[in-house]
């Protein structure tokens, strides 16, 4: 049975586990307390979800560590992942419990650290040989719940060709640093949309996408007056909030430079905070791996960096308890994603 919000919660053993054959429950009955969510970038993030069972000493593989999930709204997916930490307890409020700690199928992205050099290799050529080199097509498979569909990735395919050197890096490392030196792109790990890209256990495999990013569409404004808004908060923060940038490049010859950018506000020489809004703080980035960027690129970042971080920033947390889709119609929260 769902739970009471219609949302249905499945756990699955993972087709990687031969131990046991397919096993599939549905939990959205018992479940007391559903949470889960998405980021931008990276796509479904984590869940967690709280069964009071008679007697959670009984061994259910479904809900192994390793074991799938997915949160059902129909036929539609909402969140799909694995099981993380499964934790068994009692306490006095609830009695023995089962509690389900869950992260989305992009968590698999960081199982296989790889060593890679590309020379003059576009933004979609290496995250696409990035994705085929653990994922190569019915052999060989080590991610098993992500399609080997690479049809999303970088659509527009930007002309630009990088030689990056990659140590022992994972592919969720890989492809957010293509991201950023592709330019303003967006990537994630969704539910495959394609009916035919299922599981052995029949939900959709993951499918991995890196877009460019649109930040100025905008088909929703939620209001306070309206209630759609019933809580905010506005908090100064201090993580990006740097004012002497310096990033590390390779050299020509073979050695390390350094390109630094100082916000004008402080003293040059001592460093003073005189007229900048904070004290002095320093931010260092080291692209001596990334042999596309030179003295000139170095500058640049720096420059830029700077620029974004001399000022304070806010985190900006809003709470929502209605929100519309593109032609005003009312939808539930959970079907709301990140990016």
């Amino acid at each position: 049975m769902p739970t009471r919000t219609g949302l249905s919660i499945y756990c699955y053993t993972s087709p990687t586990n031969t131990n046991y054959n397919t096993q599939v429950i549905e939990i959205g009955s018992y479940v007391t307390a559903l949470s889960f969510a998405s980021a931008a970038p990276g796509g479904f993030t984590t869940l967690s979800a709280t069964l009071p069972l008679h007697d959670a000493r009984l061994p259910l593989p479904p809900l192994q560590l390793f074991s799938k999930i997915a949160v059902m709204s129909g036929p539609t997916p909402v969140w799909i992942g694995e099981t993380s930490d499964p934790e068994q307890g009692m306490n006095q409020t609830t009695g023995e419990y089962l509690r389900i700690s869950g992260l989305g199928l992009g968590n698999a992205l960081r199982d296989d650290p790889l060593t890679l050099a590309y020379v003059a290799q576009t933004a979609q050529q290496i995250v696409k040989d990035q994705l085929s080199r653990r994922n190569n097509g019915t052999t060989n498979l080590k991610f098993q719940t992500i399609s080997t569909d690479s049809s999303y990735l970088f659509p527009d395919n930007p002309a630009t060709t990088y030689s990056p050197i990659y140590d022992n890096r994972t592919m969720e490392e890989v492809i957010s640093d293509v991201c950023t030196l592709a330019g303003d792109y967006q990537w994630g790990t969704w539910a495959h949309p394609v009916l035919s890209q299922i599981s052995g256990a029949g939900f959709p495999l993951g499918l991995l996408q890196a877009h460019l990013r649109d930040p100025n569409t905008t088909h929703y404004s939620a209001s306070i007056a309206a209630r759609d808004v019933i809580a905010y908060s506005l908090t100064p923060s201090a993580e990006r909030a740097y004012n002497y940038v310096t990033v590390d490049y390779s050299t020509a010859a073979g050695g390390v430079g350094t390109k630094t950018s100082l916000d004008p506000r402080l003293d040059g020489s001592t460093f003073a905070q005189k007229s900048a809004p904070f004290r002095y703080r320093k931010l260092t980035r080291d692209y001596t791996g990334t042999t596309t960027i030179a003295a000139a690129q170095a500058q640049s970042i720096a420059s830029t960096y700077a620029i974004l971080y001399r000022n304070q920033s806010n985190k900006i947390t809003l709470t929502l308890q209605r929100i519309y889709d593109a032609n005003g119609s009312p939808m539930p929260l959970w079907q709301v994603l990140a990016d």
